[in-house]
């Protein structure tokens, strides 16, 4: 993976715009490099979400409804996994499908609470945005 491509996607991302460099670098070295090959489900509603989110550095996935519908799609530069993390019960809160062969940065949402507090703030943002957009 191209360090440059990855840390472009990052900046890229309003969430991330705030952060300084030390910080971006702290990202980056916490950062899990995850492949998801096309038409897997990374997360599936009801699950465990196990404290993690991912961001999205090539490759797509859909959002799929209960029905099976597509919800939304999500390509490069974009993060899921943020409310079933900070929901109270720990859970997916929906089922995601790679659409292609998937490459995502992961992190513990823990790690960026004690290393990046900063971005808690916007990650609880873009949560309550989706739950907004669900309801």
């Amino acid at each position: 993976m191209d360090f440059n491509m990855v840390r472009s996607i990052i900046k890229e991302n309003s969430i991330f715009r705030g952060l300084n460099q030390a910080q971006l670098g702290i990202l980056l070295m916490t950062a899990k490099r995850i492949e998801v090959p096309s038409e897997e489900q990374p997360y599936t509603k009801g699950d465990e979400s196990d404290g993690t989110f991912i961001l999205i550095v090539s490759g797509k996935v859909n959002a799929i409804s209960e029905s099976g519908q597509i919800m939304q799609e999500f390509g490069a530069g974009e993060v899921l996994g943020e409310v079933g993390v900070l929901s109270p019960q720990k859970k997916r809160t929906v089922t995601v499908r790679t659409t292609q062969p998937t490459v995502a940065l992961e992190w513990r949402f823990q790690d960026i609470e004690k290393n990046v507090p900063e971005l808690v703030k916007t990650l609880k943002e873009l949560a309550w945005k989706r739950i907004c957009k669900l309801e």
